[in-house]
């Protein structure tokens, strides 16, 4: 049997269970990032503040939506601890991403960087709990409705 054999479930309607979600997270995450660091940003223009941010958020949400939407597929690393998951590798590869992209268009110091990126990944957990939690509520939500 594969992954999408089990307890007899349709494959696509199980892709699309992993697809929806990954793709709820990648733009309300993009959204959101974008919109903090263009906050962070400053006194520029106001094209370019939301460019650069979109330079800043955009590949490290991407990676991370990659990360998400393989998850099921791809192998445990280790059994428990940090980069157990494909997600934690995805969030920790933006999290780099995301000090270095920082540290180039904002023009900090490392240590700003750094604090800058970490928010940047609170924030992004968080968002991610919210729009997996949405999806599941209206997933409960439609299937009483239909019984």
């Amino acid at each position: 049997m594969t992954n999408f054999d089990k307890n007899g479930e349709n494959g696509m309607l199980h892709l699309l269970g992993h697809v929806v979600p990954a793709l709820l997270i990648f733009f309300v995450n993009s959204v959101v990032l974008i919109l903090f660091f263009s906050f962070l940003m400053g006194h520029t223009s106001k094209l370019t503040i939301y460019a650069d941010a979109c330079k800043i958020a955009l590949p490290g949400t991407t990676l991370s939506f990659i990360f998400t939407l393989l998850n099921p597929f791809l192998p445990r690393f280790f059994s428990f601890g940090p980069l157990s998951a494909p997600i934690d590798i995805g969030i920790s590869v933006a999290l780099v991403m995301w000090v270095i992209l920082v540290r180039r268009y904002l023009e900090t110091s490392l240590l700003s960087a750094i604090i800058i990126a970490v928010m940047a990944v609170i924030i992004y957990l968080i968002l991610m709990f919210f729009a997996v939690s949405l999806y599941h509520f209206l997933l409960l939500l439609m299937e009483s409705m239909s019984l």
